[in-house]
């Protein structure tokens, strides 16, 4: 097949305006379904794109690409079944001393940093230095990519809630290289921790690597994506479906999508007429289930599935809506090949007067050999043991999500609710792509993997998620916790396990729940 088309205006006049050109006509059952490729070259430009290209999460990447992290998490971790495996001094990792600087990153490429995230003041820049230079072409003053020298808008680059305290930021603004990337650090930044989430290629796929003359050129471009970002385009066409009734246990509210090919490219959850003074407990208590094809793709509490956590927290980022008032909204895509069906149901005594299902299909999708169906995990578990004896074996470890199979995590939301009055997210995220020994993500805190940093914590959201719920003068106190991943997606091809540390400051017990989006092939 050809290439996708990336093309910003494209997408977003499609996204938010097209009409099918054909309505009920079924696809034929035996059409002959081929693999849909990407452009056998990556750029800046393309990155852009893709970032926001809801049709770019559904096609298992071809040319295909890994991914992972490198982070400066405690040098003492080496492995489970050794001592400090748990250590808690997460600003001491990085790979050698160069020439008076630290090597924090070094990649052969071509690849593309995707996310970078740093916290703590550096006296001395961060230096990029792209395929074998010996002059660094980039330069981040401070360690902060705040700094950088060319114009990106929140959220392509944007600071953390405590920066003018702790210094340090985000940087989702793509940064591609073709053969190599080294990135030093001074030494004296004892105090600075830092992420960066990366792509690699295979060896055969053309990258062009990052310039600012590049950046330069693409500024109006990059201010388009900020902008979308920050405003997600609605798919308002295609075929709108609907259900509704009265919901009560043991009889769900079901929409049954149109046959064939298809993709439903928003949709809408409505719970109305209830009562307020229980609306946590009565969306909590709503199960949200999918099935595309005869398989159950998805089952989660309704608040959770769409990002506000177990308190149907309201927030809106790139891919999630929540009105926190029992409106909520979906922009993944959700493709199927012949068959899908979306159902509400209820453990609940109260009954629901109106429940209202309704999705926007896409009967003109075409599927392809590496499309992918969506999914959702939910796990939850209550009581667990948080541990402050961070270099003993004591510390345990809860497993948010366990998926087997081929394809590529998009986002999860982490409720806590901490049952003692001091910090319990020291814990890591330490995520294992393949079963492999070593986790490929193994980060420096809770709050980090969210973008921002230290405690206490405070409420905030942009496109990529962030903390939409800080609570901290009750007990138990509440956080809410939300990540969407654009050019940051985890692939895997057999399994992923995504596991949290149970560290806290001091011992205690704390309920965890968490929801996470993915794509698979099926």
């Amino acid at each position: 097949m050809g290439r996708i088309n990336y093309s910003l205006l494209a997408i977003l006049i499609c996204v938010v305006g097209c009409v099918p050109a054909s309505s009920d006509t079924q696809k034929e059952e035996t059409k002959a379904y081929t693999e849909l490729r990407s452009s056998d070259t990556v750029t800046l430009e393309s990155l852009l794109d893709e970032m926001v290209d809801y049709d770019s999460d559904v096609h298992f990447p071809s040319p295909a690409w890994s991914a992972g992290m490198v982070s400066s998490t405690d040098a003492r971790s080496v492995s489970p079944d050794q001592p400090y495996w748990f250590a808690n001094n997460d600003n001491t990792r990085y790979i050698r001393i160069e020439k008076g600087q630290k090597v924090i990153f070094e990649e052969e490429g071509p690849g593309v940093v995707t996310r970078i995230w740093t916290v703590g003041k550096a006296d001395d820049p961060m230096y990029f230095y792209f395929d074998g230079e010996t002059t660094p072409s980039v330069v981040l003053r401070n360690g902060d990519p705040n700094t950088a020298d060319w114009d990106a808008d929140t959220p392509l680059i944007f600071a953390h809630p405590w920066h003018a305290q702790y210094y340090g930021g985000n940087m989702y603004y793509p940064i591609p290289f073709s053969k190599s990337l080294k990135i030093t650090a001074g030494t004296t930044a004892t105090s600075w921790a830092f992420h960066f989430s990366v792509r690699k290629y295979d060896k055969s796929t053309n990258v062009e690597t990052f310039s600012l003359y590049e950046a330069d050129r693409l500024a109006g471009k990059a201010a388009q994506v900020a902008a979308a970002l920050q405003n997600p385009p609605v798919f308002s066409s295609g075929k709108e479906v609907e259900a509704s009734g009265r919901l009560v246990a043991g009889t769900p509210v079901s929409l049954n999508l149109p046959k064939g090919n298809a993709a439903v490219r928003n949709l809408r959850i409505r719970i109305g007429k209830y009562d307020s003074a229980s609306r946590e407990a009565l969306l909590g208590s709503i199960t949200v289930k999918m099935y595309f094809d005869g398989i159950k793709c998805v089952e989660a509490p309704l608040s959770d599935f769409f990002g506000g956590g177990s308190t149907a927290a309201e927030h809106s980022n790139w891919y999630l809506t929540s009105d926190g008032k029992g409106t909520f909204s979906s922009r993944f895509v959700m493709p199927y090949r012949d068959s899908a069906r979306i159902s509400l149901h209820s453990v609940s005594q109260e009954v629901v007067p109106l429940a209202e299902i309704t999705a926007n299909v896409d009967t003109d999708f075409e599927w392809h050999t590496n499309t992918m169906h969506f999914h959702a995990q939910y796990k939850a578990d209550q009581d667990l043991p948080l541990s402050n004896e961070y270099t003993s074996s004591k510390v345990k470890e809860w497993t948010a999500a366990t998926i087997q199979g081929k394809g590529i995590v998009k986002g999860d939301v982490l409720s806590v609710r901490c049952k003692t009055d001091t910090w319990y997210g020291e814990g890591d995220e330490k995520i294992y792509v393949d079963s492999e020994a070593f986790p490929s993500y193994f980060g420096t805190g809770t709050e980090d993997y969210y973008n921002t940093s230290f405690a206490p914590v405070v409420a905030f959201e942009n496109a990529f998620g962030g903390c939409l719920l800080a609570e901290s003068n009750i007990l138990p106190y509440r956080n809410i916790w939300l990540r969407t991943r654009n050019l940051d997606g985890m692939i895997f091809n057999s399994s992923l396990k995504f596991n949290w540390e149970l560290e806290s400051w001091n011992p205690g017990t704390a309920d965890y729940s968490s929801v996470t989006w993915w794509y698979a092939l099926d």
